[in-house]
């Protein structure tokens, strides 16, 4: 997690007999922690995906899934990160997405009747490309996408598991997953103590702070609502599933902290309504827990108060983690890191650069190098990653930077020394001498990493490098040199005349490995012709960059699927990648309306206003200036079937479309709040090409007016 300022509150519940407390949550409650975080620095992010949820956003099968994984999202911020809510329905139960092969045989072998066999197999397909190989549940697609339709099918296939789940062998926790509501997934994955902790919260959570164990529940709001049995109409509060609804309230509650618990007593007054006199208290305790919570993180803060240069360094270390946790170490590798310690430890007193074209990989590389250095030596180490932090975009920056670090102010003239001056203020040649002899005096044993020059805004001549370097200090550095980038290759051009030891990437030749590697990572594999499929197309633009875009797309792909020019497989789907880097982004892009039902012109909305942000914009930016398009909204959310009472997009269409996007972004700590930006040169020069950019801008330039207006106070 970086320094971010920003609350991101998930609320779980079932939808429709909470309607009116969303309703207040939406335009009462979430206006007020919103406008109380602002005034203290924070920003506050309510996840609600049950409003607006549409008919596209279920088709895959996945919805469950989403949710999760924003659960997981918002876990990953500081508290408060869970509310729930909970009546007297458990809630849907989704089918099982994957039914492990032995497991699925096992239940088919149970049922006697012919129908109910064949309508199983007709919707769950055995995928052997899932890890391990296991029966997943088809796509909606044809007639089954109208909801009602679907509906009856989901119900029949549900009592059929059910049933057969019950009088099987099958341990307590498999049998599990067929009973399990989506509410209380949820909040297994959103309470750490309840029941056991999560694979999620074990490795990403406990493993970094084991105190949130005990502490997890001190931050979470429980709402429990008892309506009188006796006064129940029809079934929109009140289903078969009561009873199962009262356990699993009774299982939440006494997990939680009963200051943080506010449990209700109502009636049911007609088929669509309760006495609602209980709601002014619902809003007022909200409301207080809110504030507490934000007023508790701000004092928690200003004990652990952390100063400009220690936000940098935790910045910049939670970015060269991100870049190296998915390293690949090939021979070629394994050689320029073996190159990079000779050459901290021998008596080059030259500066080392490492470089290559774009997307071979020279920031993962630079962080390994980072990572083995700070374990084996005993010299400091510093290093910068260009642009991943506001304060590391220019030379003087980051080199101010790291003299900070190393306790020595290298600032241009002080005020005073300006006012008794007639002299201009220093240039950054001037600046960048005084470095180079400061440099030269360094006594302790420093090494010195700065990855990626030719992404800072300001053009350097590297004057501040002395030409023969001191023995105690060593200066690794990677630039870019590449044809389609010759502006930003001028840096290269430059360091080769500041030194001879250079040290190029070659060209990635590990792509099976680190194809396997990835797609391991989602418990997914490919069947030996695919395989064949993508190293034939990797052969065209061998980097790793094109093996991470691919394997976005090669995830989805099933086991039937054949890919172009192969014999069709019944119930397959023809898979494709295109051949260059360039490529396969469009590809990827168009594949987001296409193939994974997002509307086009908000695919389009979301790219072009990410690109044409300089720094990158929050979550809460992106979704402000999306909202701020009234026409637009009305045609994402239209009222229909649901009431949009804030008149803003509706989180389940960011949600859905952030985790396809996710991979493709970085992310850096600006004014402590996140910023999402595109993570590479080539997914900018692809959506620069998309259709409407030009509109784009101008829509994002207006909203960012319309927003101003709304705001100056």
């Amino acid at each position: 997690m970086t320094n971010s300022k920003t609350f991101r509150l998930f609320i779980s519940s079932t939808f429709n007999d909470f309607r009116r407390e969303r309703e207040i949550l939406q335009t009462i409650v979430f206006p007020h922690a919103k406008e109380y975080c602002s005034q203290r620095g924070y920003t506050f992010q309510p996840i609600d995906l049950r409003w607006g949820v549409s008919n596209e956003a279920q088709l895959d099968q996945k919805t469950l899934e989403l949710c999760l994984s924003e659960v997981r999202a918002c876990k990953s911020h500081i508290h408060p990160n869970f509310l729930i809510m909970i009546g007297d329905r458990y809630g849907w139960i989704p089918l099982p997405y994957a039914i492990e092969e032995k497991e699925f045989e096992t239940l088919l072998a149970l049922i006697d009747s012919n129908e109910e066999k064949q309508l199983l197999k007709e919707w769950y397909k055995l995928d052997l490309n899932q890890l391990p190989a296991s029966y997943i549940l088809k796509e909606r697609s044809g007639d089954y996408e109208e909801f009602e339709k679907w509906l009856v099918v989901e119900t029949n296939i549900r009592t059929i598991l059910q049933s057969v789940v019950n009088n099987s062998n099958l341990n307590a926790e498999q049998k599990r997953k067929y009973f399990l509501s989506a509410t209380e997934a949820e909040v297994e994955e959103g309470i750490i103590p309840y029941i056991k902790p999560t694979k999620f919260q074990t490795e990403q959570l406990l493993s970094k702070d084991s105190t949130l164990q005990t502490v997890d529940t001190e931050h979470i709001f429980g709402f429990f609502r008892d309506i009188d049995k006796s006064t129940q109409i029809e079934n929109k509060f009140i289903m078969d599933d009561y009873e199962e609804a009262q356990l699993f309230k009774e299982r939440v509650a006494n997990e939680l902290m009963k200051n943080n618990i506010l449990h209700v007593k109502t009636t049911q007054t007609d088929k669509e309504s309760l006495e609602e006199t209980y709601l002014k208290e619902f809003e007022a305790r909200m409301i207080k827990f809110l504030e507490s919570q934000v007023d508790a993180q701000k004092a928690k803060e200003a004990d652990e108060k952390l100063t400009p240069l220690q936000i940098e360094l935790q910045a910049q270390s939670y970015f060269a983690q991100t870049k190296r946790k998915d390293f690949l170490e090939t021979e070629h590798l394994k050689e320029l890191l073996e190159s990079i310690q000779r050459y901290i430890s021998d008596d080059t007193q030259q500066t080392l650069v490492i470089y290559g074209p774009s997307g071979r990989g020279k920031s993962s590389l630079m962080s390994k190098a980072i990572q083995e250095a700070e374990e084996s030596l005993q010299k400091k180490v510093l290093y910068r990653f260009v642009g991943a932090t506001p304060n590391s975009s220019s030379s003087q920056e980051i080199l101010i930077s790291m003299f900070d670090e190393l306790g020595i102010d290298v600032r241009m003239k002080k005020e005073k020394e300006k006012q008794e001056s007639d002299k201009e203020d220093e240039s950054f040649e001037d600046f960048s001498y005084r470095i180079n002899g400061e440099l030269i005096n360094l006594e302790e044993d420093i090494t010195i990493f700065i990855d990626a020059v030719d992404q800072l805004q300001n053009h350097d001549q590297f004057l501040w490098i002395p030409s023969k370097l001191p023995h105690t200090l060593k200066i690794i550095i990677s630039a870019l040199e590449d044809e389609k980038y010759k502006d930003d290759s001028r840096y290269f051009a430059t360091l080769k005349t500041k030194t001879e030891t250079i040290h190029e990437i070659e060209e990635f030749s590990e792509p099976k490995q680190l194809l396997t590697a990835l797609l391991k990572k989602e418990d997914r594999t490919l069947q030996e012709d695919q395989e064949a499929y993508f190293l034939k197309q990797f052969q065209s633009s061998p980097s790793p960059l094109y093996v991470s875009i691919a394997v976005q797309e090669i995830k989805n792909w099933k086991s039937y699927d054949y890919t172009e020019g192969s014999t069709p497989k019944e119930d397959g789907v023809e898979q494709n990648l295109k051949q260059t880097q360039q490529g396969i982004i469009k590809e990827f892009v168009e594949n987001l309306h296409t193939v994974y039902h997002h509307n086009k012109e908000f695919v389009n909305k979301v790219l072009g206003y990410l690109y044409a942000s300089r720094d990158g914009l929050s979550e809460s930016e992106l979704l402000q200036l999306i909202s701020a398009d009234e026409s637009f909204i009305q045609k994402m959310a239209p009222e229909t079937w649901h009431e949009n009472p804030t008149k803003e997009l509706p989180m389940v269409h960011w949600s859905r479309l952030h985790t396809q996007l996710k991979p493709f972004l970085s992310s850096k700590t600006v004014d402590s709040e996140e910023l999402m930006y595109l993570f590479h040169r080539e997914f900018e020069d692809v959506i620069a090409k998309l259709p409407n950019q030009i509109e784009e801008h101008e829509a994002v330039i207006k909203a960012n007016q319309g927003l101003i207006t709304n705001n100056q106070d």
